[in-house]
């Protein structure tokens, strides 16, 4: 009788063991796909702040400084990665381009890579922020903002979704 009621405590004990180590590997599971699924959210999130940066260009008329601008972060993400000008091809190095403006050095150049420094940006700002034009009868000389849309935005497929590739801005 006595072996019969500590075996019947023995396989009570190892049940409620078994019990505990269940309810212990479902709450990991159960907890680990939440953080996952938070992750995950994050990631999209991070993802369509970084392409709202560019996107936001998108079908509105913006200026050279814009640009200047846009290009600089887009440069700052590229050695944020440790990109050098032949990693060109990598997804995440991302390129900004401007078609349409002939006789310019930067005309359909990235201007991201390594040898576009703060010199060719001030020359892209001076060039290209005001045209001045003179009236032949008044002799009056005119100012005018030069405006820029967005051509192209590309994109490359990544480990956490779309990520912009490139933008190719054209002059108006």
């Amino acid at each position: 009788m006595e072996n019969a009621s500590k075996a019947i405590l023995m396989a009570a004990g190892i049940l409620i063991g078994v019990m505990i180590i269940s309810i212990g590997v479902y709450l990991f599971a159960t907890f680990g796909g939440t953080s996952q699924n938070i992750q995950e959210q994050i990631d999209g999130r991070v993802l369509a702040e970084f392409n709202n940066n560019f996107e936001k260009f998108s079908n509105v008329d913006c200026t050279i400084h814009d640009i200047v601008s846009l290009a600089g972060f887009a440069k700052k993400n590229n050695q944020d990665f440790d990109f050098t000008d032949s990693d060109i091809n990598n997804e995440y190095y991302v390129s900004v381009f401007i078609e349409n403006i002939s006789g310019s050095p930067y005309n359909n150049k990235d201007l991201t890579r390594a040898n576009i420094n703060e010199d060719a940006y001030m020359s892209l700002l001076n060039d290209y922020s005001i045209k001045y034009t003179a009236n032949s009868s008044t002799g009056e000389t005119t100012a005018e903002t030069q405006y820029f849309t967005c051509a192209n935005i590309q994109y490359s497929s990544t480990n956490d979704g779309q990520r912009v590739k490139s933008i190719t801005f054209r002059k108006n």
